[in-house]
């Protein structure tokens, strides 16, 4: 969600290397986030999300739950059919099946704070020194003051650490969902 939707060149210290935006906020939207509210671009956008995450869930819940559902049935109905097969194995799939069933509502609960956070678009603000470290995946971490956040390379080149840094941001359940940041 970082990012700048103006010139090559970002404001208030953020820097743009070679012309590439690296952060989805503008001056406007800076602005606002300053007052602890969302601009007019960030709750079209933030709308925009919202519907669209509305919409996809149930189906993606319901194609997950029919998809291992079906595939722990025809394991359970193998497995009972094979000779010396017993009721014991039934119950491991059963189990199995349980299992993932717990993963598939753990995860759309994560998804549903999720897009509560975009919902409810309450502004939090952090200050202080930027500090980055790398993940196992293409992210990168950052925490400014109590925020905790993800982003990518090219924004970690724009940015310098142990500078301070104001950063706007919803709470999300992994953390904060930077909307603005500003160097100070």
């Amino acid at each position: 969600m970082l990012g700048i939707r103006s010139s090559s060149q970002a404001r208030d210290g953020i820097r743009s290397v070679h012309g590439i935006r690296r952060f989805f906020f503008d001056a406007a939207d800076l602005e606002a986030n300053n007052r602890g509210v969302v601009s007019d671009a960030q709750e079209q956008g933030f709308e925009q999300i919202v519907r669209y995450n509305r919409r996809r869930d149930p189906k993606v819940t319901a194609f997950l739950v029919v998809l291992f559902a079906g595939a722990i049935a025809l394991v359970a109905v193998g497995i009972a059919r094979t000779p010396g097969g017993s009721l014991a194995g039934g119950a491991v799939a059963a189990g199995i099946l349980a299992w993932i069933l717990a993963i598939i509502t753990f995860f759309r609960r994560r998804g549903r704070k999720l897009t509560a956070a975009f919902e409810q678009r309450r502004v939090l603000t952090a200050e202080g020194p930027l500090s980055v470290g790398g993940t196992m995946s293409d992210t990168w971490r950052a925490e400014v003051g109590p925020a905790r956040f993800g982003i990518e390379l090219d924004q970690v080149e724009a940015l310098e650490e142990g500078a301070v840094y104001r950063v706007h941001y919803l709470d999300a359940p992994d953390g904060a969902i930077p909307i603005s940041m500003e160097r100070l």
